[in-house]
């Protein structure tokens, strides 16, 4: 029985992640310090390299869509 094997999330750099939400990437990075923003991925030691899944992204946004009409 052959299995599909999906293709793995694809993870973005940080100017990659800003451009796909329209925003700067130093709002990324104050959203980091501040604890706040689409979730990321922390590549290497504790100081490493940082990325953003594609779905946390997508998630981010899902979570803070309006229903609201303004």
């Amino acid at each position: 029985m052959n299995k599909l094997v999906q293709p793995p999330d694809p993870l973005l750099k940080p100017d990659e992640a800003a451009a796909f939400l329209r925003i700067e990437v130093a709002t990324l990075v104050y959203w980091r310090c501040r604890k706040t923003g689409p979730r990321f991925v922390r590549i290497g030691d504790g100081r490493g390299a940082i990325r953003y899944r594609t779905s946390d992204l997508v998630a981010y946004l899902d979570q803070n869509s309006s229903d609201n009409a303004a």
